[in-house]
Parts: C-alpha cells; structure tokens; sequence
C-alpha cells in the first residue's frame, strides 16, 4: 500500500477542510434567512398536520421559532473553522518553536474542553427543563425508595423488568435521598461515566483522536443526550455494564479473568434490561473466536515465531475461557433469580416475562404502528413525509457543533496513519472485538422491535455501541484506501451525521408553554407542595402521577407501584391481589375505604387512561369517588399531564 507523504497529505486536507467549512458557513446563514422569511409557512403546516391535544406541536414551533438563531450560530461557527484554517500558518507560528506539539495537544484539550462544558451546561438546564414523562421516572424513584426500606421487588411490590436496575439506583440514591433532582443529578453524573468510558473503549482500539470522534458525535446526539436526563430502565445504566464488559476483553490481564469479568458485567447489564440477553450468547461467540484466533497464525503479525513458541499448556487455558464464562453466566443467574422465585414464583414470573405477554396481546403491533407514524402526521403520506423533514430539520441544528469536531478527529486519524507507516497494519483481534460491539447494537435493534408495542426510544441508550464499533471499524478501513478515498470517507461520514436524525422519532423533551421552555420541576412543586400540606409524612396518596407522591413525600397506594401500568383489566380480582397489582374492583374498593387522604387525577395520566375502561366501570368510579372526595383544587397545567385534580376525603 502506498502511504501518501505527509505534507503533501496535510496540504490536500487543509484545503479540503477550507472548502467543507466555508460552504457549510454559507449554507448556512441562507438556511437562516430562508427560515425567517418561510417561517409562518411552517408554523401553518405543523398546526395544520399535528394532534393538536398533544403538546409535542408547541415543541416543533418552539424549535422554528429559534431555528433562525441555531443556523446563525452554526454559519458563525463554520465561518470561523474556515478562518482558522485560512490564517493556520500565523497560528502556528504565534504558538512558539515546539508548534506540531503543541498545535496538536492544543486543539485536543480545546476540543475535549469543549464537550466537558457543553455536556455539563446542557446537563443542567435538561435537569430543570426536561418534561416529566409522567410514569417512568416517578416510579424507579419510588421502587428505589422501597428496595432501601428493605422490600423486595417482585415479592413485596409489584415490580416490572429486571431487579438489579432496582438494586443499583436504590445504592446511587441512598446517600442522597428519593427525589426527582438528586435522581437527575446523579443520572448527569452517569453521563460522564458513559462519556469517558465510551472515550476509553474507543482510544484503546483507535486512538485518542477516535475516542474524540465518538464522544463529540453521543455529546451532539440530541435524543442520547435528553434519554440520559433521568435514571431509566431506557436510560445509560445498562449501556454503562456494557461497555465496562467490553473495556475489560482490552484490559491486560489472565484471559480467563477477561472472560470471567466481562460476563459478570454482561450479567449485570441483563439484570437491568432483560431483552439485553441475546448479547451473552454473542459475547460467548466472540470468545470463541477469538480465542480460537490467539491460538493460530495471525496474518496480520510478521511475530509468528512467538505464536509459535506457545505450549500446549498456555494454549489450553485460553480455550477454556469460553466455558469460564459461560459457568459465571450460569451462577450469576441461578444467585440473581432463584431466590426470587423461590419466594414468589409467580409475581416474580409475572414481573420478568408475563406483563410482556399480556401487554403483547392487549396493544397488538399494528396499534403502535398507527400512532407513531400516522395518527401523529393526520393520515397522509405527505404529512408523514415532511413532519420527517422538519424532524431531520430541528434535529440537524442541536449538532452544529459536533460536524466541525468530527471532521478535524477524522483527519487527525488519517494524519497519524500517513505518519505511521508501522501502524498499517491491525490485528484480527482488535478488529474482531470492534465488529462485536457494532453486531451487538444490531442485535439489540432487532430486539427492541419486539415484544410490541414497539418503544421506538429504547434502541437510543445502545446507540454509544454503534458510535464505538462504527468509528473504529471505518479507522480500521481507512488504514488500507488511497488518500483520496480517505476524504471521500470524510465527507461520507459528514453526511450520515447529517442525515441519520431523520429515523428518529420527533421526542423533543422540553416542555414547552407560552411558546418558551417551562421548568419542569418548579411546576411539579406546585401541585407536590399543595399534597405535600394535606398530608402527613408516609401517608398514602392515590395517583397514577407517582412523580408527584415522590416529591411530596407520600407512600404511594399498594398496587399502583407502576402507575397504571399495574391496572390490569384482563386477569380475575384474586389473580391481581395475588400479584399485587390494581383492577377496578380494587380501586373502587381503595376510594371507598379512604385508604388515601388524597387522591390526584390528571387528563393526560387518569381521565384519559380511566376512560379506556368500559362506561359502567367509569361511572362506578367517579360515582365512589364523588361520594367519598371532594374537588379541592384544580390546577390549569402540569407538565404535559394537562390539567390536574386534587380531591380530599370528605369528613
């Protein structure tokens, strides 16, 4: 393979570089001219193609509305990148006498600098502004809280997916105590973690300059970004035990130690999200293979006589790995979920598998389908099509950044192989390891499309596996094509940052009234300080809004731990006492005995899901409830649950 000479391959990037950054920049302060002008043209098709009951159309006005400023911001920021490459030369020689050096270390810690801030700054306001999602957050919070009194999921609540999630936020929160702003800070902390070690991972199969790439292209991602807000079974705890399995196959240390510890991880992370399993049986091919390469000539290496030099005695061991973790797999699960069935058979089948299936045969596919692609675009093809747009659209802006980064680590990658002519070649290891975790990210895709109903999000907290496998495997590629190719390659992987925020479902999660972002836990506290002065500490409240008994400090009614996800309307009465769950015939039951002293319903999360019910069980409610309550207080709007009631027991 020809290796282009160094500066000859500098001079062609910087003018290819010139010419990205100036184009972007002119692109873009047109697009925000366009936008200002076209920008009532807009605003009448979303009202126009948008559900207007659902707040998610004020989102996509807000994000029109200061679409003009992000273009500028990126046409100044582009402009800038282009500048600096014009005036290269009078930089360098402004920097001193040790200029390549420095030149490179620089713009490294200048690049890093720049997520750490931005991640940090973003991180906060998230915590303040992110919308409430009403169910998910709230009740982790308080399946915590109960994990720490010493109750047992499954057995003494009511709880849904894997337990070991419970375990480790209940550890995180502990110190600190059960609410929505220590869970979002520590969920900002745990950002950072899945940062770094995505950088780790990284580095330790590229370089310093691809752990870069991958950390500016998660830190840009706008969906990764607000689906790290909150400690979720959706969220980064289970992507985090992933890559710790994958850094410690990189570690040098035993081999059966790698396997053993990787499994273990993997383990845990399949403890946290059940639907994660499918990659221990990856993970175990991957060690077979790759121990099965350890143990043959390695074409890649001219160092086959030490290869060759290894004894049967060292060379046994290695093929054992694959068993060695395969055996802690196997006592990992009999310690983690034995006991629990031994306690609670049922619940405990119930909680991993059998709401699945109920839940499958409740809300077929097709329902899902439905809602995410049509109902939310009015029924029309065209109206598909371009909420798609304006989604890609709004979407392209909050990554301005990142395309700048991403160009200047992609050609630092390209300048370290034009120098390095030692480094042309790999070993099939590393890249055996890099298409691992890119087949996992695949494997989980397939896996988050079934059981339905689909929740298009869930495959957002593994997209840090895609980012690490793609960027290492396009490194590897890189190592074997001209030059040429190479910039070729550049400006493809410009264009699917461009382009990939198109198959992503529109979840801007600000919530957004009066046409500017709220914060969201100022405006929980309304309506939590208000049930927090009807109430005595530990008291029990009846809501499906959980986040609101969290924050005020309640206990929330026995068998609505998961909000009206336990309310299950298929099973007969005992069968749902026996699994600690809610019916109507027990929340009637509940209202009537003034098991709690407060009762909180809101459109979005009681009326509307109540109102699924059959009319007579309806009306026995609101009949039992009028009977027992009385309205107290309404409140106009919170978060996105609409307008909330709140009822007290009449005396």
């Amino acid at each position: 393979m020809k290796i282009p000479d160094s500066s000859e391959s500098m001079g062609k990037g910087e003018t290819a570089l010139k010419i990205i950054f100036w184009i972007l920049a002119v692109l873009m302060i047109i697009a925000a001219v366009a936008v200002m002008f076209y920008k009532p043209i807009l605003d009448k098709y979303v009202i126009d193609n948008s559900d207007l009951t659902n707040s998610m159309f004020q989102r996509k006005l807000f994000e029109i509305k200061i679409l003009p400023l992000k273009l500028a911001i990126a046409g100044i920021a582009s402009a800038l990148g282009y500048l600096i490459m014009l005036k290269k030369r009078s930089i360098i020689a402004w920097m001193g006498k040790r200029q390549k050096k420095i030149d490179s270390k620089v713009l490294f810690g200048i690049a890093l600098g720049l997520i750490v801030v931005l991640n940090l700054i973003a991180g906060v306001y998230l915590m303040q502004h992110q919308r409430i999602g009403g169910q998910d957050e709230g009740f982790h919070i308080n399946n915590a809280k109960l994990i720490s009194q010493g109750k047992l999921p499954y057995v003494d609540f009511i709880y849904y997916k894997g337990h070991v999630f419970g375990y480790i936020q209940s550890l995180l929160m502990m110190p600190f105590g059960y609410n929505l702003g220590v869970e979002r800070a520590i969920s900002l902390v745990l950002k950072f973690v899945l940062l770094g070690l995505a950088f780790e991972v990284t580095r330790r199969l590229t370089n310093k300059w691809g752990g870069l790439l991958v950390t500016a292209a998660l830190t840009f991602q706008i969906s990764v970004m607000s689906q790290f807000t909150i400690i979720d079974t959706a969220g980064h705890i289970t992507t985090i035990l992933l890559l710790l399995s994958v850094l410690f196959l990189q570690l040098k240390i035993r081999p059966w130690l790698q396997a053993v510890l990787s499994m273990l991880f993997m383990c845990l992370a399949i403890g946290t999200r059940l639907f994660v399993a499918p990659l221990a049986i990856v993970l175990l091919a991957y060690l077979y293979l790759n121990n099965k390469n350890l143990n043959s000539k390695n074409k890649y290496t001219n160092k086959n006589t030490v290869i060759k030099k290894i004894s049967n005695k060292t060379t046994k061991p290695k093929q054992r790995t694959t068993l060695y973790a395969l055996l802690t797999g196997i006592v990992f699960v009999a310690a983690a979920y034995i006991p629990f069935f031994v306690l609670s058979p049922k619940r405990t089948y119930y909680g991993l598998l059998g709401w699945i299936l109920e839940r499958t045969s409740t809300v077929p596919l097709q329902e899902t389908v439905d809602y995410f692609f049509v109902k939310i675009s009015m029924n029309t093809l065209v109206g598909i099509l371009l909420d798609k747009i304006i989604v890609l659209i709004l979407y392209l802006l909050h990554n301005w950044s990142v395309y700048a980064i991403a160009l200047f680590a992609t050609w630092k990658l390209m300048q370290a192989h034009a120098r390095s002519k030692s480094r042309a070649r790999f070993f099939l290891q590393e890249k055996l390891l890099a298409t691992y975790i890119l087949i996992s990210f695949v494997v989980l895709l397939l896996v988050t499309l079934t059981p339905t109903p689909g929740a298009y999000n869930y495959i957002f907290q593994y997209i840090p596996l895609l980012t690490v496998g793609a960027t290492a495997l396009l490194f590897y590629w890189m190592q074997s094509i001209s030059f040429r190719t190479k910039v070729y390659a550049s400006i493809l992987v410009l264009c699917v940052l461009l382009i990939a925020p198109i198959t992503q479902y529109p979840q801007m999660n600000l919530e957004i009234r009066d046409s500017k972002p709220i914060n969201t836990l100022d405006d929980l506290h309304h309506l939590s300080d208000f049930v927090k002065h009807q109430i005595h500490e530990g008291d029990y409240v009846l809501a499906f809004e959980i986040p609101v008994i969290v924050e005020a400090g309640g206990t929330v009614v026995p068998g609505l731990e998961r909000g009206y996800f336990t309310y299950l309307t298929t099973l007969p009465t005992d069968e749902v006492r026996e699994l600690k769950a809610m019916n109507t015939e027990l929340y009637v039951q509940n209202i009537m005995q003034q098991t709690a002293g407060v009762v909180v319903m809101s459109k979005d999360r009681t009326y509307d899901v109540l109102g699924l019910l059959p009319e007579e069980e309806q009306d026995l409610i609101y009949e039992t409830l009028d009977e027992n309550y009385e309205l107290v207080k309404t409140f106009p709007e919170i978060s996105d649950w609409g307008y909330v009631d709140v009822y007290l027991t009449k005396q």
